[in-house]
């Protein structure tokens, strides 16, 4: 069977001297893609990689992080992404319980010996690597997502889970060699697979979206145009950005735009496929436990008024509906087939709680709340938990309660998502103090020394105390309204 490392191998020999990964005014071919990561691999190996062990790579897009990528994948072990501008107390803590045999990023002293520089990829005397055999079911990667407790959840998907999910999408989506996908999504998003791995399968040209240009809309519109992107994978909050600040001729090359992660407004896609009037739009939907397992094309982009539906299971994917208590034809989706996940990075009861020993392989409790209509489309309703999406990213409302709870001034803390047409949800917290000096900003920030970015409150309200119930528990409703505001109940659509 395939794994991911027979992508580039068969596109390294068919199509040696196709771009492979361009960004930066800097390009590299699949056969020197394959080279440099050949060598990597093998310093690699001198440190311990190898199936069932781990190597963190914390590197911003680029080349040096493709070229990591596929050397980790080479050895078997199975690679971590972080986010090199996280927080160092949340970056410290996914090592120190991935326990890495290696990890590719800047120097830095929590490392110690298992640093491994990039540069020695592109050194002139090379290390023979003796290429690995390992089974399919292999972790291929861990990525963490936001957990209840204040500690990041990690994700373990196989060779097998991407492959099924990868094979799908290029077969669907008619990616080809031709084809120039922007690399958007960072790579501890799992969006980022698909760039990835599937413009490694079609032979494709990879495109690593510059910062900048992920930042501002007009700046992503100028590379789409410079580079001829013909392939575009996003969160809707990039598309918004987008249809506020793109002409026509900045996204002419566009023939196909996937997006997932968020509710995507209807007036967003409306603007767009005024735009784009030649690209294809697909909804995926999957959170990063089951890899995208349903879909649905919008057939008609600039007549949509009502949130676009999640549509049906991709190839080899089943779903069901595990109905609500006294909600007829209404309940929680549950995910089974090739692409689910192993499971959580050590944790067997977070596992045992949302993943499903079947006869025919593994499921997952998804928490998203849907029905079916009469065609078998799936249409989202909700959440069964206090799981969020804010800026395509998932957040536990419960991970920041906690962590901002660990804080020594503060007493008390709640937090609520608020609707937002661009973010999908905002998030606004509340937190009791006796300490007069505190303020919301320094709270905010010190939030940031734990928090990323995406999961730091809009907002910090500070009470001397909260509203309680009759029976002594935090009175959340009449909370909200105090901070005035009406929490969301409609967050986690896609991813």
């Amino acid at each position: 069977m395939t794994t991911l490392v027979d992508y580039l191998a068969r596109s390294a020999d068919r199509a040696p001297d196709h771009v492979a990964v361009a960004h930066a005014g800097t390009s590299i071919t699949y056969r020197e893609l394959d080279i440099y990561s050949d060598v990597l691999a093998a310093r690699l190996v001198r440190a311990g990689a190898r199936p069932g062990e781990r190597v963190v790579i914390g590197l911003p897009a680029g080349i040096d992080l493709v070229v990591s990528v596929w050397a980790v994948l080479k050895t078997g072990a199975a690679y971590v992404p972080i986010d090199s501008h996280s927080p160092p107390a949340r970056r410290d803590l996914i090592i120190e319980r991935i326990k890495p045999t290696a990890v590719i990023a800047a120097p830095h002293p929590t490392y110690g010996d298992r640093s491994v520089d990039v540069r020695f990829a592109y050194e002139e005397k090379q290390e023979p690597f003796a290429r690995r055999n390992f089974a399919p079911g292999t972790p291929a990667y861990i990525l963490h997502t936001s957990g209840s407790t204040g500690v990041p959840k990690g994700v373990v998907l196989t060779h097998r889970n991407a492959t099924a999910f990868v094979d799908w999408a290029v077969d669907e989506f008619a990616i080809m060699a031709t084809d120039r996908i922007a690399g958007h999504a960072p790579a501890h998003f799992d969006l980022s697979t698909l760039d990835l791995f599937g413009a490694a399968k079609a032979s494709a040209a990879l495109m690593p979206v510059p910062t900048r240009a992920k930042m501002f809309g007009a700046e992503l519109a100028r590379f789409i145009q410079d580079t001829k992107i013909t392939l575009l994978y996003c969160v809707p909050t990039a598309l918004t950005m987008l249809s506020q600040s793109a002409s026509e001729e900045n996204l002419i090359s566009l023939r196909r735009i996937l997006f997932a992660g968020e509710v995507c407004p209807p007036a967003t896609l409306r603007t767009m496929a005024s735009l784009t009037p030649g690209a294809a739009y697909t909804n995926l939907y999957g959170p990063t436990e089951t890899n995208v397992c349903t879909f649905h094309h919008v057939t008609a982009p600039d007549r949509v008024k009502d949130s676009v539906p999640m549509g049906r299971p991709i190839s080899g994917v089943r779903t069901w509906i595990e109905p609500s208590e006294g909600q007829e034809g209404r309940g929680e989706l549950v995910v089974a087939g090739p692409t689910v996940a192993v499971g959580y990075w050590e944790d067997p009861e977070q596992t045992s709680k949302r993943f499903l020993e079947l006869d025919d392989g593994r499921g997952y409790r998804t928490g998203d709340v849907v029905i079916q209509d009469a065609q078998g489309v799936l249409h989202f309703r909700g959440r069964s938990d206090r799981q969020v999406k804010t800026r395509g990213h998932r957040v536990e409302l419960d991970e920041v309660e906690s962590i901002l709870r660990s804080h020594p001034a503060i007493e008390d803390a709640a937090v609520f998502a608020v609707a937002d047409h661009a973010m999908t949800n905002l998030l606004i917290a509340a937190v009791t103090s006796k300490d007069a000096t505190i303020t919301s900003r320094q709270i905010r920030k010190d939030c940031a020394r734990q928090l990323p970015a995406y999961a730091i409150p809009t907002a910090v309200s500070i009470m001397r105390e909260f509203p309680l119930t009759s029976t002594g528990k935090v009175d959340r409703i009449e909370l909200s309204n105090r901070l005035a505001i009406t929490p969301s109940t409609q967050p986690v659509t896609n991813h």
